[in-house]
This record gives C-alpha cells, structure tokens and sequence, in this order.
C-alpha cells in the first residue's frame, strides 16, 4: 500500500505547487453534494482526471490509505 501511495505522492508532487492546488480543486468539484467527502467512485474519477495513470486496483488501495477512519468515504481532512 506504501508503495502506491508514493507514487500518488510523487505524481503531486512533480507538478509541483499547481499539483497540489489542482488536487484541492479536483476535489472541490468532485464533491457533487457539497459533504466535504468523496466515495470510492468520486476518488476514482477524480483520479482519472487528475490523470494520475493508475489501475483501478491500486486506486482502491489508495482509497484504503486515505480512508483514516474506514467509513467509506474520504472527507478533505484525511
């Protein structure tokens, strides 16, 4: 899992200031009803358009990371 969230981590952080800007924005939009949280399916879309060329095994294993509290769902805080 390490792994995957390294290469996430690297792929931010290639683009730089503006990747991280445009994860928080991504996220934002993602957020269809304004719950500050996204699902499985609103993580991966937003991953597919932040285009970060992963599978969607390891989309899901990145969701499992993210996921803190193991409710489902990613609030902007985690």
């Amino acid at each position: 899992m390490q792994k995957i969230v390294d290469v996430f981590r690297k792929k931010v952080q290639a683009r730089g200031t503006k990747g991280i800007f445009s994860l928080g924005r991504l996220f934002r939009i993602m957020d269809d009803n304004d719950s500050k949280t996204l699902s499985r399916a609103e993580f991966e879309k937003a991953c597919r358009d932040f285009k970060a060329e992963l599978s969607s095994e390891d989309i899901l294993t990145l969701f499992g990371a993210f996921d803190l509290n193991r409710d489902g769902y990613i609030n902007y805080d985690e």
